[in-house]
């Protein structure tokens, strides 16, 4: 019913014993929290998506975990596959592109690829960072070959 992510990390310069929490069901998740409102009436939006994409991140076998430093940047998730990190940065509400100084800070330090940041609707491509919808993530899976 709950998935532990635990952290991606440089032990000197990062965080690594606080885990994060997600429950493997966002029904379940409502039934906990006693909210069962239409998604657009939600003051918990942003917890429902990270929670849904934290959930078909794992179903899919993802090894996910997630960015914390010392100074309090912090990334959504961090996935990983043969050695090929990819940053996830989930934002409920987002009209044009927008990019936290936490994620700037991950991809400057770790160069990934690319990184994602999930997003209600917004779609487009910023160098090496794409927005897309936050039920994009199932297109994640065919990019790395996990289905």
């Amino acid at each position: 019913m709950l998935s532990r992510l635990l952290n991606y990390t440089n032990k000197r310069t990062e965080l690594v014993k606080a885990p994060k929490i997600f429950f493997l069901d966002n029904g379940f998740r409502n039934i906990v929290v006693k909210n069962f409102q239409p998604l657009e009436n939600r003051q918990d939006k942003g917890f429902l998506y990270e929670n849904f994409v934290a959930t078909e991140l794992v179903k899919a076998g993802f090894d996910v975990r997630y960015w914390r430093s010392k100074s309090k940047a912090e990334v959504d998730f961090v996935v990983e596959k043969s050695g090929e990190i990819a940053p996830l940065e989930i934002k409920s509400i987002l009209s044009e592109p927008k990019i936290t100084k936490s994620f700037h800070s991950f991809v400057g330090h770790y160069k990934p690829k690319t990184g994602y940041v999930l997003s209600e609707k917004l779609w487009k491509d910023t160098g090496k960072v794409k927005f897309r919808p936050v039920f994009f993530v199932e297109s994640l899976f065919r990019k790395y070959k996990f289905l």
